[in-house]
C-alpha cells in the first residue's frame, strides 16, 4: 500500500460533481499535495491500493455507494472531507439535503463544505451537533464559468446545424416528471417527493406534463428557423415522461441526451440565445453565462419551487412561448430593465452558490489543507477491508468493473480518468 494525502473517487460520466472536485484537486497539487483520483465503483481496488489520510468526495449524501464508501473509510480512520452536490438547501427537504442515505445520521464527515451561509444556518438549525462540521466555501463548480471558456454558435452550428441558417438558438432544459407519475422512482422516493409538495402540487405537475409537451411541439413547428435545443433532465428514470418526446424528430430540433451528447450542459447554454424550462436551476448557469432564461408554466408557478425561478420570466401558454421565441432581443431588455428582476438575481446567487468570483475552489482548499496537516496516514491491512465489505460485495464490485458487463447490462460504465480529463481543461485555460 502507498500512503497518499487525499483519494476523491467520483460518479463516471458526471459533469457536476466533476468541475466541484477538479479545481480544488488542481490547486492541492500546485501545493505539493499528493492526490489521487478514480472511479467510485473501483473504491474498494483504491482503498487497497492507497492509504490516503483524507477520502474527498464532491457529495457523501448520493447514492448509496457514496454512502457505503464513507462508511467503510470511517472505520478505517481515514478523515472524511465532503462538498455538497445540491447546495441550494431547501427546508422542506432538509434533512435528505443533509443527511442522504445516511439515515442514522451518524457523524462520521470531519467536513462539510457548503455553498452559502443560507445553507449553514438551515442545517445548523435543524442539525446543531453539525456546528463546527461545517464550512462555507461557494459553489466550487460554478466556478467554471470564470475560469473556462464554452462552445460558441457558429462552431455549434457548423456541426449540428446541416446547413441551415437558423436565425437564433432556443435551448430548454428538462425537469424530472418521472417523479410526479407511478415509477419506480416516485415508489422508492414517494415519502421525501410529497413532503416537499403542496396540497394538489402532484396532481398540478401531471396535467403540466400533457400541456407542455403540447406547447413545446407548437412552438418548435411554427418556428422551423430557430434551432431548439432539447436537453432531458439527467436524472429522468423513465422517458416516457420526458416531457419532449413528442418533439424529438421535428427537423430544427437537436436532442440532447445526458451521458450521449457530447456536449456539456454548460457548452449548450452557451451556445444559445435564451435559454429555459419548466423548473430548472440551470437558469442561474445561464445568468453566470451572461444569458436570458424563462420558464413555461402551464398551470402557473404556485406551487413548492427552487428559489432560483425567482429570477426567470416566466409564460404560460404557446401564444407567450412564440413571442419569446420570436422577440428575443425585446424580452432580454424587459428583464435586463427590470430592477425586480435583477436584484432578485444578486440575491439568489448570494443565496445558492454563495459567491461568483471564480475563487470558491481557492476557499475549499483553505479549509481542507488543515485537515490533510492534522492527519496521520491509516494504518489497515487490506484483510480489515474485506472483512467489512464481505465477499458479496468484493465480487458484486469486481463485476461492476468489468465495463463490457456494464455495456450488455446498459448502466454507465466506469471511467478512472474522468477528473484528470477536467483538471487538464483547467490546466489549460487562459
Amino acid at each position: 500500500m502507498k500512503n497518499i494525502d487525499v483519494l476523491n473517487l467520483e460518479w463516471p460520466n458526471n459533469e457536476r460533481d466533476a468541475h466541484a472536485v477538479a479545481p480544488v484537486i488542481l490547486e492541492l497539487r500546485k501545493r505539493n499535495i499528493v492526490c489521487v483520483t478514480g472511479d467510485i465503483f473501483s473504491y474498494i481496488y483504491y482503498l487497497m491500493k492507497y492509504r490516503p489520510k483524507v477520502l474527498l468526495l464532491s457529495n457523501f449524501q448520493g447514492a448509496l455507494i457514496n454512502h457505503n464508501l464513507c462508511k467503510l473509510a470511517n472505520f478505517l480512520n481515514i478523515k472524511i472531507v465532503t462538498l455538497i452536490a445540491e447546495g441550494n438547501t431547501r427546508e422542506t427537504a432538509i434533512e435528505e439535503m443533509t443527511w442522504g442515505n445516511n439515515k442514522e445520521k451518524f457523524l462520521y464527515i470531519e467536513k462539510m463544505l457548503l455553498w452559502s451561509y443560507r445553507s449553514e444556518s438551515l442545517m445548523h438549525k435543524y442539525y446543531p451537533q453539525l456546528q463546527g462540521r461545517t464550512s462555507v466555501v461557494g459553489g466550487v463548480a460554478f466556478d467554471r464559468y470564470k475560469r473556462l471558456r464554452f462552445l460558441d454558435k457558429k462552431t455549434f452550428l457548423s456541426k449540428v446545424g446541416h446547413g441551415v441558417d437558423y436565425r437564433k438558438i432556443i435551448g430548454l432544459a428538462g425537469w424530472g416528471f418521472d417523479r410526479v407519475h407511478d415509477t419506480d422512482f416516485f415508489f422508492k422516493n414517494e415519502k421525501s417527493i410529497l413532503a416537499n409538495f403542496k396540497k394538489g402540487q402532484k396532481e398540478l405537475h401531471q396535467n403540466d406534463f400533457i400541456l407542455l409537451q403540447k406547447v413545446i411541439y407548437e412552438a418548435i413547428s411554427n418556428n422551423p428557423d430557430v434551432l431548439f435545443i432539447l436537453r432531458p433532465h439527467p436524472g429522468l428514470t423513465d422517458y416516457f415522461y420526458d416531457e419532449f418526446k413528442q418533439s424529438i424528430n421535428l427537423s430544427n430540433v437537436y436532442y440532447s441526451k445526458p451521458r450521449e451528447c457530447p456536449y456539456s450542459v454548460s457548452d449548450l447554454i452557451s451556445v444559445s440565445d435564451l435559454w429555459g424550462g419548466y423548473e430548472t436551476t440551470t437558469c442561474l448557469e445561464a445568468w453566470l453565462l451572461g444569458k436570458e432564461t424563462f420558464l413555461i408554466n402551464p398551470s402557473g408557478g404556485d406551487f413548492n419551487r427552487d428559489i432560483t425561478a425567482r429570477g426567470s420570466y416566466q409564460i404560460s401558454d404557446f401564444s407567450s412561448l412564440n413571442m419569446v421565441v420570436n422577440s428575443t432581443e425585446e424580452i432580454i431588455n424587459v428583464i435586463n430593465e427590470s430592477n425586480n428582476v435583477t436584484s432578485q438575481r444578486k440575491n439568489i446567487i448570494s443565496g445558492v452558490i454563495g459567491f461568483d468570483d471564480g475563487k470558491n475552489y481557492l476557499r475549499a482548499v483553505s479549509e481542507i489543507r488543515p485537515v490533510i496537516k492534522t492527519s496521520s496516514s491509516p494504518n489497515y491491512s487490506n484483510m480489515s477491508i474485506l472483512k467489512f465489505v464481505g465477499v458479496t460485495e468484493i465480487i458484486r464490485s469486481a463485476l461492476r468493473n468489468i465495463n463490457l458487463l456494464s455495456k450488455i447490462r446498459g448502466i454507465r460504465l466506469t471511467d478512472q480518468y474522468q477528473i484528470e480529463r477536467i483538471i487538464t481543461a483547467y490546466k489549460n485555460a487562459k
